[in-house]
């Protein structure tokens, strides 16, 4: 494997195939490996691993560097191989040779550019990359930049909102009128969905005329000039967390025995207890829940910040029954909650290695089933939420971060409020735990079951 330090500040070397996507990439900074065959191309490997071509060329005097396009994954794949990017810049540098700006012929090209093939053939490729494509030293996958998650998301926001709307429309002929006509039609839809859609185009746009300077002179961001400030403040206001009344608190907790498979009901009632958000409940293995001066703890993950979580009593019995609850299943994983298959009558026919995705979690708190309400079909109100909601009618509108905001509530002071949402990290160090840093959690845990009992009872 080629280390990327020591291709920072090397001379040339013949740039060849099979070393070329072995690469690996520097985490503090982008680096250059130059070809030895052509003066004028280089390889850049960027941070989140992926690689791109640039032609680096002098003309009237000032540098210019071009991004043509990434290294081909696979031989045939999409992409230039190193022989391939070599015809690409040998072409360009025959025509300064005679005189003439490589890249003039290029400005016809921007003159038909679209936000849909920047977006496919360059942002995705430069701007995120999937996990599983990165692997560290000893072989493991390592999550650089943007998460598999966020790559996919912002896919599924594009196919959905600009793919056949200004997507597909040269860039240099979208107007001011024309973004502001699509916008209002998604705004009107889903307020708070619009802002991550409009988000989404001005970033995209910004990149594909920062890496186009023809292009960049030819137009400007219609993006920019969409005023979202009122849609932010409505989306702000019904954003604003309030707390469960102790009858849905309830209601809740009593939905979650009649759910059908019994673990995921007790992964709700967990997270009820230690008040984490469900993500991190959901990723919680076996070993990492250890036991220290005989109560069992675990840690969690915030913005890259540990935070301690000591069980309580209440929540350490609902730890114990779900190991108990696990063995009917009879299947092995190593999270505590583990990502169960389904047949399609809800038989339990499997269970993978992963944890949880986003949508089983999203299953599990509010189904997904529909209904046709005059003539349109809706989303009905199912999952643990749908259940509850049949006994307290209020719970259908309820999300289920309120969870979380209720013991925020209720807590004595900011402060605390903060600790109770894992919002402050309590001073842990790595993998060992320090006596203050234990008696801060248990303190926490003690107050989460206060508050619990006092919502419940």
């Amino acid at each position: 494997m080629v280390s990327p330090m020591s291709q920072k500040h090397k001379n040339k070397i013949q740039i060849k195939y099979e070393n070329a996507i072995n690469y690996k990439p520097d985490l503090d900074n982008d680096y250059f490996v130059s070809d030895l065959l052509q003066n004028h191309l280089k390889l850049r490997v960027l941070r989140s691993g992926n690689k791109v071509w640039v032609y680096d060329y002098i003309y009237n005097g000032k540098r210019k560097r071009h991004t043509f396009g990434c290294l081909a994954k696979e031989r045939k794949g999409d992409g230039y191989t190193p022989s391939q990017a070599r015809d690409v810049v040998s072409n360009w540098e025959a025509i300064r040779k005679r005189g003439k700006n490589p890249l003039a012929e290029l400005e016809t090209d921007v003159r038909t550019m679209t936000l849909n093939k920047f977006f496919n053939e360059e942002f995705l490729h430069l701007s995120f990359i999937k996990p599983s494509e990165t692997v560290n030293q000893q072989g493991k996958p390592v999550r650089l930049g943007n998460s598999e998650d966020e790559y996919y998301a912002k896919k599924k926001i594009w196919n959905h909102h600009l793919k056949d709307t200004l997507g597909c429309v040269p860039v240099i002929d979208i107007t001011t009128k024309m973004v502001a006509t699509w916008f209002d039609q998604i705004a009107k839809a889903t307020p708070s969905h619009s802002l991550k859609v409009i988000g989404l185009a001005k970033y995209v746009t910004s990149q594909l005329l920062l890496r186009y300077e023809q292009l960049d002179n030819l137009t400007s961001n219609k993006f920019d000039r969409i005023n979202t400030q009122e849609i932010r403040k409505a989306v702000d206001l019904a954003r604003t967390p309030t707390a469960l009344t102790p009858e849905e608190f309830k209601a809740i907790w009593n939905a979650c025995d009649e759910w059908y498979n019994k673990v995921e009901g007790l992964y709700v009632k967990f997270m009820m207890l230690v008040s984490a958000r469900g993500k991190n409940v959901s990723e919680i293995k076996l070993e990492d829940i250890k036991q220290m001066n005989g109560k069992y703890m675990f840690t969690i993950l915030h913005k890259g910040k540990p935070f301690p979580i000591v069980l309580n009593e209440l929540a350490e019995d609902i730890y114990l029954q779900t190991l108990e609850a696990r063995k009917q299943f009879a299947f092995i994983s190593p999270y505590l909650f583990p990502h169960y298959v389904y047949d399609s009558e809800r038989n339990v026919i499997g269970v993978t290695a992963k944890p949880m995705t986003k949508d089983t979690r999203q299953r599990i708190w509010r189904g997904r089933s529909t209904k046709q309400v005059n003539g349109s079909i809706v989303k009905a109100v199912g999952g643990i939420k749908g259940l509850a909601s049949m006994n307290v009618p209020t719970v259908a509108t309820k999300s289920i971060h309120q969870i979380r905001h209720t013991y925020a509530t209720n807590a004595e002071n900011s402060y605390e409020a903060k600790d109770l949402l894992q919002n402050r990290t309590v001073g842990v160090i790595d993998k060992h735990y320090r006596q203050k840093d234990f008696e801060n959690s248990l303190k926490l845990a003690e107050k989460q079951q206060e508050i619990f009992r006092s919502l419940l009872h």
